[in-house]
């Protein structure tokens, strides 16, 4: 039995799927891009990885590359904000010597706190509404208060639908999409990489809120998404999530499929091997 682990060597002359990988990365014209590495279990997809950030080192010192490990992180909280602090967290690591960016990068970080915040209170909107104005008690409240706290407790609600709407929301995004690109682009870093592996061992809810992060850093700057994966898989997961979607009952679309092909830009696929490959 032999160890269950990638390797940065190329046995089996795969070394030209890893250059393309490669080829999309250091092309700015096709930055940000979402890269899929797929093939079967034990195929090969973590060693493809390995050796292409070997060989994207060799190429550019300049290239901040970021490992995830989407199974060993499943079970540590929610996976969105795992990966956006785990890609923070790196950058800030890299950037830690340029003082003229650590404004902007502390920015950067109260862009998403905002995002984060105003997701989770948009998500628990009817608890927090109701643990601040007891409906069983509203008309109580307003036949024994002054106008003046009546009118508190109005700007209260007015001021937290207008924190939770959706165009407050969209403009958080839109403004920490700008800060990150802008940030990347005034750094020394030359492209971010970020490798997620074993997507295809997670639940469904942990693939999508991976996609959901990585949605998050895809509309600017130079960087690059590269999951190695079962497509089937990750398609089957999907589907599971949605199984009840009209698309899936009605119009018989295979939802997994479609969204796996919006979701990933560049697909590119492992061969199977040959049975000399694979002794």
């Amino acid at each position: 039995m032999w160890k269950d682990s990638e390797s940065n060597i190329d046995y089996i002359d795969f070394e030209y799927i890893a250059d393309l990988v490669n080829e999309i990365v250091l092309d700015d014209n096709l930055l940000p891009a979402s890269i899929g590495v797929y093939g079967d279990w034990g195929s090969g997809k973590s060693s493809i990885m390995s050796i292409s950030q070997e060989s994207l080192k060799k190429i550019d010192e300049n290239i901040l590359i970021i490992n995830f490990n989407a199974w060993l992180f499943e079970d540590y909280g929610d996976a969105k904000n795992t990966v956006i602090n785990c890609i923070l967290d790196q950058i800030e690591l890299r950037i830690k010597d340029e003082a003229s960016l650590k404004t902007k990068f502390q920015n950067l970080r109260r862009s998403i706190n905002l995002v984060d915040i105003t997701m989770s209170l948009i998500k628990n909107s009817s608890t927090i509404i109701s643990s601040i104005i007891n409906p069983l008690n509203i008309v109580e409240l307003v036949n024994n208060t002054s106008p003046d706290i009546v009118g508190t407790i109005d700007q209260i609600k007015d001021s937290y639908e207008k924190i939770t709407s959706h165009e407050s929301l969209r403009n958080d995004i839109a403004k920490f999409r700008d800060e990150f690109g802008q940030l990347i682009e005034d750094s020394k870093i030359t492209r971010v990489v970020i490798y997620v592996d074993e997507m295809d061992r997670c639940l469904p809810d942990t693939i999508l809120e991976i996609f959901e992060a990585m949605r998050l850093f895809l509309f600017n700057g130079r960087v690059a998404f590269v999951f190695g994966a079962d497509e089937r898989q990750i398609s089957y997961a999907i589907r599971q999530k949605y199984t009840d979607s009209i698309f899936e009952t009605e119009h018989k679309i295979n939802i997994g499929k479609e969204y796996l092909e919006k979701i990933i830009q560049y697909p590119i696929r492992i061969p199977t091997m040959t049975a000399p490959e694979t002794e």
